[in-house]
């Protein structure tokens, strides 16, 4: 009888923890509609997207521009944050309704400033841009 109690109370684990990644699945399929060559295919998503271009002072080390990028990506809303020391300048896509410019901009602290060269609306070209930049 004690082996059946055991071997129920795992199998109610297994569902447990079955069923918790497929909420997560789930839920980070929701947030980013993608494909599998990772366009984003919900067109509501799209109209929200803006991309940033930043000119970013102090950048010194050749870690600086991969760390910014990743601090910025980190960001809630941020969809893809590239930075680039040797040109001294980022670029971020990021969702409008999630974050905002000024935000992004009051993340770079010292001895670190940005400032906005250009933001747009973004189009899936542009994101495909983004994603061929290389951090450095």
């Amino acid at each position: 009888m004690a082996k059946h109690k055991w071997r129920d109370n795992m199998n109610k684990k297994l569902i447990v923890a079955t069923l918790f990644a497929l909420s997560a699945i789930f839920i980070s399929g929701c947030t980013k509609s993608t494909t599998n060559s990772g366009q984003i295919t919900d067109i509501n998503s799209v109209e929200n997207l803006k991309h940033l271009i930043i000119k970013i002072d102090g950048m010194y080390c050749p870690s600086c521009g991969p760390g910014i990028a990743k601090m910025l990506s980190e960001n809630q809303g941020v969809v893809l944050a590239k930075v680039s020391r040797s040109a001294g300048q980022g670029e971020v896509i990021f969702d409008s309704t999630r974050t905002n410019t000024s935000h992004l901009l009051n993340m770079l602290h010292d001895p670190y400033r940005g400032e906005v060269i250009t933001e747009m609306p973004v189009s899936q070209d542009m994101i495909e841009a983004v994603k061929a930049l290389q951090n450095d």
